[in-house]
């Protein structure tokens, strides 16, 4: 029976096509499929808070990042972008370096790869990205990498650095987030084109066409697309 199969393609065809939204933020490693978004939220309130005391700018001018992963990143591509919690301001870090380092911690000691970068925010784009949470999401443009620092966690492996004036202060991190690649997953799609049972009788059109509209109507808020 090959016929509501069909209906189960066009109905998904007919869906937003949504990325989802994981927080990973108890995790010590996550990986990164091509098209995937690591997104790191943090708050700028020490640097906005001391910032008149030292006579700074009201808002950073200078944002620096450092990630440190025990995943060899030779071959890594990938992106980095600083944006306003509700993404109406963004802007792209234009040299991101992935060098090789090593790390002393409690928990940790040994080899690691760092990935970092640095952008200059003119006045009107600080005020629209420290308006609120920030982040800082890194993309992969590649293949898959696997990024953590074990047993850190996530958040533990990411410094921000927030610049103006004579005044640098750390970012507060908060909330780690896997944003990934939209789509139907291979194994969704390979077992609805596995072959059918030849002896299960075939539905009536007129009562698929019918579910299906019920089905479509039942599912149109939970199919909605909402930006960050």
């Amino acid at each position: 029976m090959k016929s509501w199969r069909w209906g189960v393609f066009v109905w998904l065809a007919a869906l937003p096509v949504c990325a989802s939204t994981i927080d990973v933020i108890g995790q010590t490693q996550v990986t990164l499929a091509p098209g995937e978004m690591l997104a790191f939220t943090f708050s700028a309130g020490s640097y906005l808070a001391q910032a008149a005391q030292y006579q700074a700018p009201a808002y950073p001018t200078w944002i620096n990042f450092m990630l440190a992963t025990t995943d060899s990143a030779s071959a890594w591509d990938l992106t980095a972008t600083l944006q306003s919690g509700d993404g109406s301001t963004s802007v792209a870090f234009d040299d991101v370096v992935v060098s090789a380092g090593a790390f002393q911690g409690a928990l940790y000691n040994g080899a690691v790869t760092t990935v970092s970068g640095s952008v200059e925010l003119a006045p009107g784009i600080a005020a629209g990205v420290f308006s609120g949470p920030a982040i800082l999401a890194l993309g992969n443009a590649g293949s898959a990498v696997t990024v953590g620092l074990p047993p850190y966690l996530l958040a533990q492996t990411m410094v921000v650095s927030l610049s103006g004036g004579g005044l640098s202060v750390g970012g507060v991190l908060y909330g780690v987030s896997l944003e990934q690649a939209p789509g139907l997953s291979t194994d969704t799609a390979q077992d609805l084109s596995a072959d059918d049972p030849q002896d299960v009788p075939e539905a009536n059109s007129g009562v698929l066409l019918l579910g299906g509209g019920a089905l479509l109507i039942g599912l149109g808020v939970a199919t909605r697309c909402y930006a960050r």
